[in-house]
């Protein structure tokens, strides 16, 4: 019983880090709206000089990185499927009678 218990503590800390990792693709989701939109009122305002181009190339910048972050997030969510998947495979195994 101890052992199903452990498996199942172990389910509830990926169920925890699963979330983590929305809230924070959610953050960047919002990050990158806020700086697109930030560009456009500026293009909008006619700024001068180079700002508008500045703004664009620090977003492509910012982007960049963002779809590194992105990969990394989605490769730790498969695995946390995997090994969700096998934790559910362990406790089924270690309820079946001897």
């Amino acid at each position: 019983m101890a052992t199903i218990d452990n498996y199942q503590r172990q389910l509830g800390i990926l169920a925890g880090l699963k979330e983590n990792i929305g809230i924070v693709r959610n953050a960047f989701i919002s990050s990158q709206q806020k700086y697109r939109e930030q560009i456009e009122q500026a293009a909008m305002q006619k700024y001068m000089g180079d700002y508008v181009e500045q703004l664009k190339i620090r977003f492509a910048e910012l982007a960049s990185v963002m779809e590194e972050i992105f990969q990394v997030l989605q490769r730790t969510e498969m695995e946390i499927e995997t090994q969700r998947t096998r934790l559910n495979q362990l406790i089924a195994q270690a309820q079946q009678p001897s």
